[in-house]
C-alpha cells in the first residue's frame, strides 16, 4: 500500500481520490440511512451524472480531457445535483404526496437523459461510459486538489454543526422549542450531501457514490449502536474497501469502481451475519 501512495506511482491520484470519495460518502451516508433517505441517495448521483453527460454532449468534451470543458462538466454535475435537491427537498416534511414518487420520477428521467446523451455523443461516449461504471484512473491533479478542498470544507461544517443536524434529524419538534429551525439545518445537511455527491460523481462515478452512501453505514449500524462510533466505523470500512479494493483491482486488472462496491457489499453481509450470530447466542 505504501507503494500505491508513493508520488512516483502512476495511479496515486486514483487511490487517494477513491479513498476521499468513499470515506466522505460513508460518513454522510450514516444520516442518509438513519433518516431513510436512501432513495434520494440513488437519485442525486444519477442526476449529477445526467448533468455531466449533457455537458459532454453539448461541448464534445471527454472525461479526463484538459481544458475549460472539464470545469463546465463539473458545473453540470453541481447544477443538476442541486436542481434535483431544490425539486425534491423543500416542503418534504409536510408534503401531501410521498417523496418517493418524485424521487422515482427524477431517477427515471435522469437515467434516460444520461443514456440518450451517451448514445448521441460521438466523441465522449467511451469516456462517459467509464465514468458511469466508476473508472477512477482519469482523476487528474486538479480533480484531486478540488476533491480534497471540498472534503475538508464538508468535514469542518459537519463537525461544527453536528449537534444541530442531529437534533433536527431525530426530533424536529423539540428542535423548534429550542429555537432551532428544522428547515434551515435540513438545508445544511442537503447542501453537504449535494456538494459531496456532485464532486464525487465527477471523479468516481454515480455507482461508487451511491454504494458508499449506503453500504458502509448499513454495515456500521450492525456492529455498533453508538452514533459517534457508527461514523468512525463507516469511515474505516470505506477506507479499507477503497484502498484494499484498488489493490485487488490493480492485481487482477479490473475496473476499480465495481471492485470497491462488491468489497463493501461483502463487508456489509459479514456484518449482518455477525449480528445474526450474536442475536442467536
Amino acid at each position: 500500500m505504501t507503494d500505491f501512495l508513493s508520488p512516483d506511482f502512476l495511479f496515486r491520484n486514483a487511490v487517494l481520490g477513491g479513498w476521499i470519495v468513499c470515506t466522505l460518502c460513508a460518513v454522510l451516508g450514516v444520516y442518509v440511512v438513519l433518516r431513510r433517505m436512501v432513495l434520494l441517495g440513488v437519485a442525486l448521483p444519477q442526476a449529477g451524472a445526467a448533468g455531466i453527460a449533457l455537458v459532454f454532449f453539448a461541448t464534445g468534451h471527454g472525461h479526463g480531457a484538459v481544458g475549460g470543458g472539464h470545469w463546465l462538466a463539473l458545473g453540470g454535475s453541481v447544477g443538476a445535483t442541486f436542481a434535483a435537491i431544490a425539486l425534491l427537498v423543500p416542503g418534504a416534511r409536510g408534503a401531501r404526496t410521498p417523496a418517493e414518487w418524485r424521487i422515482g420520477a427524477l431517477f427515471a428521467v435522469s437515467s434516460a437523459l444520461t443514456l440518450l446523451t451517451v448514445a448521441l455523443n460521438p466523441t465522449g461516449d467511451l469516456e462517459m461510459t467509464s465514468l458511469l461504471r466508476g473508472e477512477l484512473l482519469a482523476i487528474a491533479d486538479r480533480d484531486l486538489a478540488l476533491l480534497g478542498a471540498v472534503a475538508a470544507l464538508i468535514g469542518l461544517a459537519f463537525v461544527a454543526f453536528r449537534r444541530e443536524i442531529l437534533l433536527v434529524s431525530f426530533d424536529a419538534e423539540f428542535a423548534r422549542t429550542l429555537g432551532r429551525s428544522p428547515s434551515r439545518w435540513d438545508a445544511l445537511l442537503h447542501l453537504l450531501l449535494g456538494a459531496a455527491i456532485s464532486v464525487g460523481v465527477m471523479t468516481a462515478g454515480p455507482m461508487v457514490v451511491f454504494a458508499f452512501l449506503v453500504l458502509p453505514a448499513l454495515a456500521a449500524l450492525q456492529v455498533t449502536s453508538h452514533l459517534a462510533a457508527t461514523f468512525l466505523v463507516a469511515a474505516a470500512i470505506a477506507a479499507v474497501c477503497s484502498l484494499g479494493g484498488f489493490a485487488l483491482a490493480y492485481r487482477a486488472d479490473l475496473p476499480a469502481g465495481p471492485v470497491y462496491v462488491l468489497l463493501a457489499a461483502c463487508v456489509w453481509l459479514a456484518a449482518v451475519l455477525s449480528a445474526w450470530v450474536r442475536a442467536r447466542r
